[in-house]
């Protein structure tokens, strides 16, 4: 191989505390040849070319500590070793994997380098290394490199391999507090800590999550009745069989009423604020394809909210806004959806996106909203004319700041009630911060294993750092789930040393094994 071109020797995977820092990273040997001769600002052209390649190095500080530092030592003249540690940092970030650390330092052989940087995936940090290198000889040698296509790779390789983003984010929120982590599967199934004292989570749920309360949780009518004999405020209700119960009970508890499925999740086939025969039949229907039974409760009016409870407090809330379209005298109502509510930058397929787009063939709930007001997707509405498409939107919009105390405790004795250490707390009231019966509201449902996005990366408010109080309720105090060693070492009585601490520790009540 020329000796212009950089090599890489060798390459480790260091998935613990490490002589770098205590997070895993990558870890290459590097040859760099005849470029131990030529720093940066020896090669002509090349900041030029790699800035255009890559100008989001403008937000790396390097050494210098502040935004374009690292281009500062750029133009300087720095070496090709350390230049590759910030393009693989770079690279994984476009991928949706951020990272900051990353160090490259010298070694008793010329022109020899090892180089770190740190990765929350070791496929995906291989694979930036590898890429992070055919870039970096590309702008050296002055030849096109398509970084779209690079990322593009890496991107899907982040998304097959590392963990869910509100895994991810308990897993971070461990490692800041230097609390190790073991994935145990190709899923989102992680062990925090060693040993007796470890814990496990799986997505939003702990081995504290028990799987009675799991149970409870999936069937909507046990968990009101709980609820109601607890005094926490839920909505009257009763479970049916048929749509002609339906609309008996429906008059029985006053209309208007909503009907959904007694077990499913995430708003599916729950049809609200419903009058008619009709209506209410034709929601059984939907309801009843969606899970194993329906229920027919009293419409409670408000805006529709998600508190998250975390052991015996809430730590996050947000609200869905009601969704319409207003009328151009021109267009259909899937236009109007297209220009209105889909063309909102927020919207999107991907998580990264805090709101889903809404398509009208996939929402039944919608296309019922629309029928009670006399329209179809492909109906022209007059100028003006304010069309409702979704009574309750996407959950996507931060009010833990409002969050009226009463309203938090409510939410924290549901989630204790049911027996869940995580929860997801569905309510539905005019003002959250006012108490609920003040103003009609009540609790709808208590989720298992509830997502934890909506909080992560809100349409508007405050992200909220919900990982961190998973991680708080999991290793309450200083404790890191770690299991201490003691080593000794030597040439003599080494055995009777280490009987002697064993027993030291033994007696003061330390379990200990030798």
């Amino acid at each position: 191989m020329s000796k212009n071109q950089l090599q890489i020797l060798r390459v480790r995977h260091l998935r613990g505390p490490n002589i770098w820092t205590y997070r895993p990273v990558i870890e290459a040997w590097l040859d760099l040849g005849e470029l131990e001769e030529k720093p940066s600002n020896k090669i002509p052209g090349f900041y030029e070319r790699l800035t255009a390649l890559l100008p989001g190095l403008l937000q790396h500080r390097c050494g210098v500590g502040e935004i374009g530092g690292f281009l500062e030592r750029l133009r300087e003249g720095t070496w090709a070793g350390h230049i590759l540690e910030h393009i693989c940092l770079e690279l994984q970030t476009l991928a949706g994997m951020a990272t900051g650390f990353g160090q490259t330092r010298s070694t008793s052989q010329h022109g020899v380098y090892k180089m770190a940087f740190r990765t929350r995936q070791e496929e995906v940090g291989r694979a930036a290394l590898q890429a992070g290198h055919a870039l970096l000889m590309a702008a050296i040698e002055d030849r096109p490199y398509d970084v779209a296509t690079t990322v593009a790779r890496l991107r899907e390789l982040n998304d097959r391999h590392y963990l869910g983003p509100s895994t991810a984010h308990i897993v971070e929120a461990a490692t800041d507090r230097r609390i190790p982590h073991i994935r145990l599967n190709d899923g989102n199934l992680v062990q925090l800590g060693y040993g007796s004292r470890q814990r496990r989570i799986w997505t939003a749920e702990t081995d504290q999550t028990s799987a009675i309360a799991e149970g409870i949780a999936s069937d909507k009518q046990m968990t009101k009745e709980l609820l109601a004999n607890a005094g926490v405020p839920v909505p009257e209700g009763e479970e049916v069989d048929s749509p002609e119960q339906a609309w008996r009970v429906a008059q029985d508890i006053g209309l208007p009423v909503t009907v959904k499925p007694t077990d499913a999740n995430h708003g599916r086939g729950v049809f609200t604020d419903l009058h008619t025969q009709e209506d209410i039949e034709k929601a059984w229907r939907a309801a009843d394809a969606e899970g194993n039974g329906v229920l027919v409760e009293k419409f409670i009016e408000g805006d529709a909210h998600r508190l998250l409870v975390v052991g015996r407090r809430v730590v996050a809330a947000t609200k869905g806004k009601m969704q319409t379209v207003t009328g151009d005298g021109r267009s259909t109502i899937l236009q109007l959806i297209e220009a209105q509510i889909n063309s909102d930058p927020r919207c999107g397929d991907a998580e990264e996106f805090p709101l889903e787009p809404l398509i009208l063939d996939k929402e039944p709930i919608s296309q019922l909203e629309l029928a009670r007001q006399g329209y179809t997707g492909e109906s022209v509405p007059p100028p003006g004319q304010v069309v409702l498409i979704r009574r309750h939107g996407d959950l996507a919009y931060d009010v833990t700041d409002l969050v009226h105390p009463q309203v938090a405790a409510a939410a924290a004795l549901a989630a204790r009630v049911v027996g869940l250490d995580i929860a997801g707390i569905d309510l539905v009231t005019p003002d959250i911060a006012r108490p609920l019966a003040e103003q009609g509201g009540a609790i709808i449902e208590v989720n298992a294993g509830p997502g934890l996005l909506m909080h992560l990366k809100p349409a508007e408010g405050r992200p909220r750092n919900v990982g961190q109080a998973i991680v708080e309720h999991l290793f309450p105090g200083e404790d890191q789930g770690r299991i201490a060693i003691v080593g000794i070492t030597g040439t003599r009585h080494t055995t009777r040393i280490a009987r002697l601490v064993n027993w030291l520790l033994h007696i003061s009540g330390t379990q200990v094994g030798l």
